[in-house]
């Protein structure tokens, strides 16, 4: 059976999120009856992105990769192609009107370079390539890393309210780029109800469910991140990309975390990294004492050293 029909009966027979990840999200409406359409190159790069957005949420450029010839400043994907020339995804060799298997196997392989163990890819040796297919190599492609990705939910709530979120963020050890993606608490209106797991569907992807958290008095998660004076926020990157590797002013850092910061006005979250030294081991010993978290402490103490 070749490959192109076996994924399209795959895709229409089988019940989504069974074998595979993200197959709603990736199709995102696409009905049935175009899944069999030859993809092109614009396609690929459309798919790969919703992708990307799925397995690194607010990830910042990686490299400074120029554009393939082919692609003009006019084309409907132009800005689309950029995020992912500017992530180091987009071969020289693609073409916009055209897919060819190799382009769109080589499109895959460096995001599987991302992780470890590294994922194998292949996309067949069909001489065409369908919009079933992208959905269907990028699902599985997936479901092969996000077993590896550990993320853990930091939620900081009210001391006067511990139901009360005052904000919350993702921290990201694992991946391409270790950051923490914290997002704006304006976005959704919940109690915790003395649940921190309510929150954590808000947080996640398909691609990247949370089950750890950690949760603490606002006080308490800031000073993990900001104990020490000398510490100074980044924003490395931001949805929508507004901001790009700005240095957050020392005074302004709990205003950024909470999303009160002025410049935060139309982001819904943005990529956060401390550069200096965070906390001593007594300090953060103590802090430690007074999260509650479904973690071991070995695994809390080892995320803030």
């Amino acid at each position: 059976m070749p490959r192109r029909f076996f994924l399209l009966v795959l895709l229409l027979l089988l019940p989504f999120g069974v074998a595979q990840r993200c197959l709603d999200e990736l199709r995102a409406g696409l009905p049935n009856e175009a899944l069999s359409e030859t993809a092109s190159g614009r396609d690929a790069v459309r798919f790969l992105k919703r992708a990307v957005d799925l397995l690194e949420p607010t990830l910042p450029p990686l490299t400074n990769s120029t554009l393939p010839a082919a692609l003009s400043p006019d084309d409907p994907v132009f800005d689309t192609a950029i995020f992912l020339a500017e992530r180091g995804l987009l071969p020289q060799n693609w073409q916009p009107d055209t897919l060819a298997p190799a382009v769109w196997q080589t499109m895959l392989e460096r995001v599987a370079a991302w992780y470890e163990p590294r994922p194998s890819v292949d996309v067949g040796d069909d001489e065409t390539l369908s919009l079933g297919n992208l959905v269907a190599d990028l699902s599985r492609l997936i479901t092969a890393v996000t077993e590896g990705l550990e993320p853990l939910a930091l939620i900081a709530t009210d001391p006067g309210d511990r139901n009360a979120i005052t904000f919350w963020a993702v921290i990201r050890n694992q991946g391409v780029y270790p950051r923490m993606v914290v997002v704006s608490p304006n976005a959704v209106a919940i109690s915790l109800n003395g649940d921190p797991t309510r929150a954590l569907p808000y947080l996640a992807t398909c691609a990247v469910p949370l089950e750890n958290y950690v949760t603490a008095p606002a006080d308490v998660a800031r000073q993990l991140f900001l104990a020490n004076t000398d510490a100074e926020m980044v924003v490395a990157y931001s949805d929508p990309p507004a901001l790009y590797n700005y240095r957050v002013p020392g005074g302004d850092a709990i205003a950024f975390l909470e999303f009160d910061a002025p410049l935060l006005e139309d982001i819904d979250r943005y990529a956060a990294l401390f550069l200096g030294e965070g906390p001593g081991p007594l300090a953060i010993t103590r802090l430690v004492s007074r999260v509650r978290t479904n973690m071991g402490p070995g695994q809390i103490m080892g995320l803030f050293r």
